[in-house]
């Protein structure tokens, strides 16, 4: 990937367990990208329009719930609308769960190796300014 000189690619994590949170934090912060955390899906809307991200990877601790809805509300927010949005679950939730996969751009099945996480950033393109745009991908099964 090319680094933009003028901004870094803004990241925000979202996960309820806070040693995966911290390690996705550590290793994209050690690759310079800006990075912000969240611990709930409504931590997570709240810093959207502060932060603006330009990528988000959350885990689907529970897809019973609110979590799936995430990416439907970033999808509908102007600051979100072309972010690279990425699920990262366990082998427990079923991948062809419409709510589950809906508007993802990315569903990592777990155990995923931090090499592939990273690799999904490079699918954004446009690194003039603020014009990062996010390109639509297949999702991993």
């Amino acid at each position: 990937m090319i680094a933009n000189a003028e901004r870094r690619l803004r990241v925000l994590i979202v996960d309820n367990e806070e040693e995966k949170l911290e390690l996705y934090f550590s290793v994209f912060v050690s690759k310079g990208y800006s990075v912000r955390k969240a611990i709930t899906c409504a931590d997570a809307l709240a810093l959207v329009p502060i932060f603006r991200p330009d990528a988000v990877f959350t885990s689907l601790f529970d897809v019973s719930r609110s979590d799936p809805d995430l990416c439907l509300s970033l999808r509908k927010m102007p600051e979100t609308v072309e972010a690279l949005i990425v699920a990262i679950t366990n082998y427990g939730i079923p991948i062809n769960d419409n709510r589950a996969t809906a508007g993802f751009d990315y569903f990592l099945v777990r155990p995923i190796s931090l090499s592939k996480v990273l690799e999904t950033m490079q699918h954004l393109v446009g690194y003039k300014g603020d014009s990062v745009k996010a390109v639509r991908v297949p999702i991993y099964d």
